[in-house]
């Protein structure tokens, strides 16, 4: 029991006594006027006194108790939550002599360390002879500092050498409490940085391997984000990016911006208070900044993003020179290109697959005017079809095989003619040639055109009458004759029937005929009597039907044998003997 304990039980007995004595006298002499009762009355009020002064220290005994063992017990649990706490921790606690002879070592220094925490009981330990050589000196000045500043804390950094002969980088706090009886040595805190010091390590590798500059700025509440002061930036990145030392960048905020094109300061600005005013999202600045070295401006660019957390703002600046006049150039093609495309008297088309597995995915993406007036189509509705399907049927597979194979890398041919099919449903003959070219990262075609249906379709007619005229060479009987004529006919035509019918005298009467095809199923009437195709051709007309099957002018009797879809050409044709 401690002595206020005792004092309180003394003081509170002696109020107790006092107030009894006082006050029972006096309430007896004025209750028990007569002597003899008054004694008998006296001796009880004794007995009393005894049984509640009794009681009363009793009470006033049990009460300290109680509050003493609940103290010790606290103090208990706070010495084993305090000893725990060391010897789980990783931090070590040591406590020296003035001449740094162990005198205590925390229990976790054997996790630590791999030390045995009580070798210093065993034998005559010292601090100093744990610590790698190249750092004892140090250690030995930082022991006299603290012998000479005793009761204060004072920070170090040095490295360690644990029992497997690695090396520790360490944090140390001392304080010398020599002075003080319940101590009386000096208390060394040790806190391993060892695997902090080594990311650290690994973060400045990193840091120096990037070829742009790595700098941090802390934003205070209130503080233009632009010109907050900057606690970080990689020293030889700043130099070669930036052309000036990172020591003027981090003693003056405002050095960096006084560099910065004067036409371009203000979007930098912006784009640094907007990365603050949206934390976590990346903000990019591209600008030109005066090169200190060069002397001239050099084109860089800035991501940049903000931790609220940390109140750090993190940006990374790199060189893009070559990138900028890069895209200038592309620029200045893409802008020549569409002048040159937009004025080509030819068609020109560049196309790809927008899925690379399913060749039904090839749209356009770029038309030039003359292709849109060629084919009659709109740019969308070009671009939302397949360019196939512009393609006509019979050319189709063959330039949908070359153009694909041209995407793979193979080698088809470059020119080649093929038709198209316009909006209107007329057939052009384009001299076509393609290359390969990249377009977005993926492999494009580009495409010109040039219109020859005048010149294709005289080609042909000369080849068909050269046809034609080779074959009515071959014999000469007149049905062999026809025969060998409608051949060389259909096939300059690339039609599937026809016919050759020969009339003679007024009225016309059909004297011979040759076909092919389904043309064969239809009875043809032995004198023109009913207006027909082949009487109007007997006229001198070329007769041209776009639909056979809904032609008015085509006998009722042979509209059952045409098919669907054709259209058909009556051409008179003068032969003699």
């Amino acid at each position: 029991m401690g002595l206020n304990g005792a004092w309180k039980i003394a003081l509170v007995y002696a109020l107790f006594s006092l107030a009894w004595i006082l006050g029972s006298d006096r309430l007896f002499l004025l209750l028990f006027p007569e002597p003899q009762e008054l004694t008998r009355w006296q001796t009880g009020k004794g007995l009393t006194f005894v049984f509640l002064s009794s009681l009363l220290i009793y009470l006033l005994s049990r009460r300290e108790a109680l509050a003493e063992s609940a103290r010790r017990k606290a103090l208990e649990a706070s010495q084993r939550r305090l000893h725990a706490l060391v010897e789980n921790g990783r931090e070590l606690i040591y406590l020296i002599s003035p001449q740094g002879q162990i005198l205590y070592a925390s229990p976790n220094v054997a996790q630590v360390l791999g030390y045995d925490p009580l070798g210093y009981t065993r034998e005559t330990l010292f601090i100093l002879d744990f610590v790698h050589p190249e750092d004892r000196p140090y250690a030995e000045a930082a022991l006299e500092g603290l012998l000479r500043h005793p009761g204060e804390t004072r920070e170090y950094r040095l490295r360690l050498l644990d029992a497997w002969g690695r090396v520790r980088a360490v944090r140390v706090w001392g304080k010398n409490l020599l002075e003080d009886p319940a101590v009386r040595g000096i208390v060394i805190n040790v806190h391993d940085e060892t695997e902090l010091e080594e990311e650290r390590a690994r973060l400045k590798g990193v840091l120096e391997a990037l070829p742009g500059a790595v700098y941090q700025v802390r934003v205070e509440e209130g503080q233009d984000p632009a010109y907050a002061p900057l606690v970080y930036a990689t020293p030889r990145q700043a130099w070669e990016v930036l052309g000036h030392p990172a020591e003027a960048l981090l003693e003056d905020p405002a050095f960096f911006f006084a560099k910065v094109h004067p036409e371009d300061r203000a979007k930098v600005e912006e784009a640094v208070r907007r990365a603050v005013a949206h934390p976590g999202e990346v903000q990019i600045a591209t600008y030109r900044f005066l090169h200190g070295q060069k002397g001239t401006y050099v084109w860089l660019r800035d991501t940049l993003i903000y931790d609220p957390e940390t109140r750090l703002l993190t940006g990374y600046t790199y060189d893009v020179n070559q990138e900028v006049a890069w895209e200038r150039t592309l620029r200045e093609s893409e802008a020549l290109f569409r002048t040159l495309a937009e004025t080509a008297p030819a068609l020109i088309l560049l196309w790809q697959l927008e899925d690379p597995e399913d060749p039904a995915s090839a749209r356009l993406t770029f038309a030039n005017q003359e292709a849109l007036r060629l084919t009659g189509y709109s740019l969308e509705e070009l671009q939302a079809r397949p360019i196939w399907e512009f393609v006509h049927p019979a050319d189709r597979e063959a330039v949908r095989a070359r153009g694909l194979a041209r995407l793979r890398g193979e080698t088809p041919p470059t020119r080649y003619p093929f038709r198209i099919l316009t909006k209107e449903g007329e057939v052009r003959w384009l001299d076509y040639s393609a290359a390969r070219v990249e377009l977005g990262g993926r492999p494009a075609v580009l495409g010109v055109g040039l219109d020859v249906t005048e010149a294709k379709e005289r080609e042909r007619t000369l080849e068909a009458f050269a046809r034609v005229s080779v074959a009515l060479r071959q014999s000469e009987d007149l049905q062999e004759m026809m025969e060998h004529g409608l051949q060389a006919t259909l096939a300059a035509l690339e039609a599937e029937a026809g016919a050759i019918l020969l009339y003679e005298g007024t009225p016309p009467r059909l004297v011979a005929r040759a076909e092919r095809g389904w043309i064969r199923n239809i009875p043809h009437a032995p004198t023109l009597k009913e207006p027909s195709l082949v009487a109007l051709a007997l006229k001198g007309e070329v007769v041209v039907s776009p639909d056979l099957k809904g032609d008015p002018r085509v006998r009722e009797a042979a509209r059952p044998y045409i098919p669907e879809g054709y259209s058909g050409l009556a051409l008179p044709v003068l032969a003699g003997r």
